[in-house]
């Protein structure tokens, strides 16, 4: 990172840069995603619940978070392959000159009751004009 660069600067140029919507780069933002959000659940519990740092914990469970998540994203891509011979494919389009398609996505997982959201924005020249992936704990399945 260069000197004087502010880090939401830095983060936000994740997000307009033109490899945006390569597989490795979506693939660090999500690990990012996923760290910054437990560096968060971290934060929180230490200053409202005088929780302390262990930072192997830590590590374990961000990188049990990764993997769950991979697995659950394989888990899918493999559940679409056989659910193709049974449905009709419809092929996702470019929007017409001048708009942005925004498309979107959303998971839940039962066993720990995480969420997590995915919006991604893409021209009508193919280019992704942005991407962004929230993670969060919910109260119940609805």
């Amino acid at each position: 990172m260069n000197d004087g660069v502010q880090v939401k600067d830095w983060i936000a140029s994740w997000f307009s840069s033109n490899n945006s919507c390569s597989p490795s780069h979506l693939k660090f933002i999500t690990l990012v995603s996923f760290a910054l959000w437990h560096i968060w659940k971290l934060r929180r519990a230490v200053v409202f619940d005088g929780a302390s740092v262990n930072v192997t914990n830590f590590t374990r469970s961000v990188t049990k978070e990764i993997v769950e998540c991979e697995t659950n994203m394989l888990k899918q891509v493999n559940l679409g392959k056989r659910n193709r011979q049974l449905r009709t494919h419809t092929s996702w389009s470019l929007p017409e000159c001048g708009y942005q398609k925004i498309n979107f996505d959303a998971s839940f997982l039962k066993e720990n009751n995480t969420m997590g959201i995915g919006l991604i924005s893409s021209s009508h020249a193919g280019t992704c004009g942005g991407a962004i992936s929230k993670a969060r704990l919910a109260q119940d399945e609805d």
